[in-house]
């Protein structure tokens, strides 16, 4: 499977590219990684042969292409698949943020955070189990709750945050992963199985 992995290699501010593409080269024989950090390689991946797209672009404060925002989600509704990590959801277009159905608003320090699988059955997360690991989680408003399937939360403070969800879009899926500040995230074996599981799960014909 070929998949764009979309983010920041020269002018990330928080979240740099580079070292989340070393760690990602190796994460499964199935999937082949082409790394972009041009907007416009969004406006119509399908043309290129991607059959997926993982969003890791680091657009905090900067107005984002309509375009890429419109080839997203073309690019979806047409039975392909999106997979977004941490960042990639903070994406400055009103349009993306109603259509991703949550708009960041804020988080605390990075810190040890319990990972909680809440469905055990689902494709994403069969027989895998909880996990600690340290992260920046982040808080959400949700403009549209009842479209999320949440797979995995956080617990922060005694309270449970969405941190895995899926939603359908026409014919596609995506999925969005809360975790994934650093590099070293990708380094955990059940965030990574995640991942590689959400990235082919989401390119599936159902």
């Amino acid at each position: 499977m070929k998949c764009l992995l979309f983010g920041n290699l020269d002018d990330s501010q928080y979240h740099p590219l580079g070292p989340v593409a070393a760690e990602l080269k190796d994460l499964s024989r199935e999937i082949e990684f082409i790394v972009s950090s041009d907007p416009a390689d969004l406006a119509d991946p399908a043309r290129e042969g991607f059959a997926a797209v993982l969003n890791y672009a680091d657009w905090l404060g900067r107005p984002f292409p309509d375009a890429g925002v419109e080839g997203l989600m073309n690019f979806v509704a047409s039975g392909r698949g999106l997979v977004t990590v941490h960042n990639g959801i903070i994406v400055n277009n009103r349009r993306y943020n109603e259509w991703m159905g949550a708009v960041f608003t804020g988080h605390p320090e990075y810190q040890d955070l319990s990972f909680i699988v809440e469905k055990r059955g689902h494709p994403l997360t069969e027989n895998l189990r909880n996990y600690v690991h340290p992260d920046e989680m982040y808080r959400f408003d949700f403009s549209k709750p009842e479209r999320l399937d949440v797979i995995v939360s956080c617990e922060l403070n005694g309270v449970k945050i969405p941190s895995v969800w899926t939603m359908d879009s026409g014919a596609g899926r995506t999925v969005y992963l809360a975790a994934g500040h650093t590099a070293a995230t990708f380094t955990n074996p059940v965030f990574r199985e995640i991942l590689r599981r959400s990235l082919l799960w989401s390119v599936q014909n159902r």
